[in-house]
């Protein structure tokens, strides 16, 4: 990590000079067990979205992290020799043989332990979320430590694909477990920090019930921002299943209303008479881009049946204007909205998704993915 540097036995994350004279903001590890070890790290500053990893070197079991005053920073951290190494990438860490910790602004927080053969213990000093995070690892120690033991025969281990699916069944066992134990946790705890960060490690489905147990201060503090943009998702993602039994075939298209790349309102009530195809798709996906010539063919041959409504997602509307005149793009192209989400409405789960409506306004077919069969199926309807 190039803006890490090591000073002896501290290092400085994100140097600034305030930071080097107050020494306020950061994290001491004392790990018995780690000696003059190599230790592995991976860091995260919060408004950064760039995970950064490095190499420290413990003196004695010994490692001091300052970071600026202002930030706050995730880290990870362990012992090289209890990482998992996989071949040609980067090595694993195992959670149970790792440190972790947020540092916290104006904070400097001390976190001693011991490694032994089930992993690292460890206590920490430090404010509520910090020292809930340390308490957490160890009730949840011999869950990580049979979670590592499962990862190793994943990573590194060339198995039987029965074993290994076998393996991959009892990991997910264990994820189930471990969403159990967060949520007790929240339960457990409706004020604490710590409650809003497993929030956001629970599945869609279970995020608005543990939500209303948090207390306002949990909802509106430090993990503020990740809960609406998680919480933002579950809606939509509860919202889709529950208009997937309403995009099937023989069941009435929804009308809706986005604007085109000319800026002008497009609505799919003016295809009513004629066959229509929703493509709903990106420029960013690459299976979206390699139907796009089959889609050329479809539209060249029936325009005069039926009309494409391209509805681009997650995109902006200067990527599609690029991508329309790229590909020479004779169809409708609509970008959808964030505040009116058209994927939502039609249940769109996979890209490219391409719905198939009649000419009074009923849908006769739904495609997840390129798939050839897709056009041999409009072939028959139109031909």
């Amino acid at each position: 990590m190039r803006n890490i540097i090591r000073i002896t036995a501290i290092v400085f994350l994100c140097t600034g000079l305030l930071s080097c004279r107050n020494g306020k903001t950061g994290v001491e590890i004392t790990m018995d067990g780690w000696g003059d070890d190599t230790v592995y790290m991976v860091s995260y500053r919060w408004g950064d979205d760039v995970e950064k990893t490095d190499t420290l070197k413990a003196e004695r079991g010994v490692i001091t992290l300052m970071t600026t005053e202002n930030d706050t920073t995730e880290v990870v951290l362990c012992a090289a020799s209890d990482c998992i190494y996989r071949p040609q990438i980067s090595p694993a860490i195992p959670e149970s043989y790792s440190v972790r910790t947020i540092i916290l602004p104006g904070t400097f927080e001390k976190i001693s332990g011991e490694r032994t053969d089930k992993g690292v213990i460890y206590t920490s000093d430090g404010v509520e979320l910090q020292s809930h995070m340390a308490s957490e690892h160890i009730r949840m120690l011999p869950l990580l430590n049979t979670g590592d033991s499962l990862n190793k025969i994943i990573e590194t281990t060339d198995i039987p694909d029965s074993s290994l699916v076998k393996a991959f069944e009892a990991r997910n066992s264990l994820y189930v477990k471990r969403d159990n134990m967060r949520k007790e946790f929240i339960e457990a705890h409706p004020s604490a920090q710590l409650s809003g960060r497993y929030l956001c490690s629970l599945d869609y489905e279970d995020m608005a019930t543990y939500a209303d147990k948090l207390s306002p201060e949990v909802l509106s503090g430090l993990f503020k921002d990740r809960i609406e943009a998680k919480m933002g998702k579950a809606e939509k993602y509860i919202a889709v299943k529950r208009n997937k039994e309403a995009i099937t075939a023989g069941n009435p298209a929804p009308d809706f209303t986005l604007t085109d790349i000319n800026g002008r309102k497009r609505s799919l009530s003016e295809f009513k008479g004629r066959y229509a195809v929703l493509d709903f798709w990106g420029t960013w996906c690459g299976w979206c881009l390699k139907g796009i010539p089959d889609m050329k063919k479809m539209y060249d041959r029936y325009h005069d049946k039926m009309g494409i409504v391209g509805i681009a997602c997650h995109d902006t509307p200067e990527a599609l204007r690029k991508a329309v005149e790229e590909h020479d793009l004779k169809w409708t192209n609509l970008i959808n909205e964030d505040d009116n989400d058209i994927s939502v409405l039609y249940a769109v789960e996979g890209f490219p998704t391409k719905i198939v409506i009649d000419p009074e306004g009923t849908i006769l077919s739904v495609t997840v993915g390129e798939e050839p069969g897709f056009y041999t199926a409009v072939s028959e309807i139109l031909d």
